[in-house]
C-alpha cells in the first residue's frame, strides 16, 4: 500500500484499529460463546506459553554462551516464540479446519499469545533492549499493563463470552 501511494500513510494502522475494535471482539464474542468447555481446550490454551518458555530459554541460553547478541536475544524471543495469531492465524485457522474451529483459535489468541506478550513479552522487550535508549517511560508500571490487558476490546469480549454463555444468543446474532 505505501508503494503504490494509493492510500495515505496511516492506512495501515486505520485497518489495524479497525480490526482490533470490531471483528476481533465480535469474532470473540461468537465463537467463544459457543466453545464447548472442557479439559481438551487446556493444551491449546496453554501452548503459547509453553512454546514461549522453552523459546526464551533456547534464546537467553545462546545469549549467556556468548553465541548471539542481547538485541537479537530479544528480537528472537518476541518474533520466534510469539505467533501472529489474530491476523494470521484465525484466516488459516478457518482455511484448514472450517469456521467451527474459530473458537479454539481465539482462544489461543487471547489466553495465550496476547496476555503472553501482555506481560512476560514485554518485560523480555524492555530488558533486552537497547540500553542507551532506556528511558523511564520503558519502567515497569504493573497498573498501566493491567488496565492496558483489561481493557483490549478482544479480551472484553473474550470475558463477556464467557459471562454470557448461559444466555442463549439469537439467530440474527450469529448471521
Amino acid at each position: 500500500m505505501a508503494r503504490t501511494k494509493r492510500l495515505p500513510e496511516s492506512t495501515g494502522q486505520v485497518l489495524g484499529g479497525y480490526v482490533i475494535y470490531v471483528p476481533l471482539p465480535a469474532l470473540a464474542l461468537l465463537y467463544i460463546h459457543n466453545l464447548k468447555l472442557s479439559k481438551e481446550l487446556i493444551a491449546p490454551a496453554i501452548m503459547p506459553w509453553i512454546i514461549f518458555g522453552v523459546g526464551s530459554i533456547l534464546f537467553y541460553s545462546l545469549y549467556r554462551f556468548k553465541k548471539i547478541d542481547r538485541l537479537t536475544t530479544g528480537c528472537l524471543i518476541l518474533t520466534a516464540c510469539l505467533g501472529n495469531t489474530s491476523f494470521v492465524g484465525l484466516p488459516m485457522i478457518e482455511a484448514f479446519y472450517g469456521k467451527e474451529a474459530l473458537g479454539i483459535g481465539i482462544l489461543i489468541d487471547l489466553a495465550g499469545t496476547f496476555l503472553m506478550l501482555s506481560t512476560f513479552g514485554l518485560v523480555f522487550a524492555t530488558v533486552l533492549s537497547d540500553s542507551n535508549s532506556k528511558t523511564k517511560s520503558q519502567s515497569f508500571d504493573f497498573k498501566t499493563i493491567s488496565y492496558r490487558i483489561l481493557s483490549f476490546p478482544p479480551f472484553i469480549a473474550l470475558v463477556a463470552a464467557l459471562l454470557l454463555r448461559p444466555i442463549e444468543f439469537s439467530d440474527w446474532f450469529t448471521l
